[in-house]
């Protein structure tokens, strides 16, 4: 099978990292440019703290 993208469109690779004193988070969002281009530092910022939220409160209880 062989999948063929009619529309191409190009990707945006964003990676990050938070280091704190227990862990290294490292993340990569992978967007169109339309997507990137949409969104404002202020989205950028809320969008890594809520997803690192979420990891470190994975982390502190990883059975839940």
């Amino acid at each position: 099978m062989e999948l063929i993208n009619s529309n191409p469109q190009p990707i945006v690779r964003f990676s990050w990292t938070v280091r704190d004193n227990e862990y290294v988070y490292m993340d990569t969002w992978e967007m169109t440019q339309e997507e990137w281009d949409a969104l404002t530092p202020e989205d950028i910022e809320k969008r890594q703290q809520e997803q690192y939220a979420k990891w470190r409160e994975h982390m502190a209880n990883p059975g839940a």
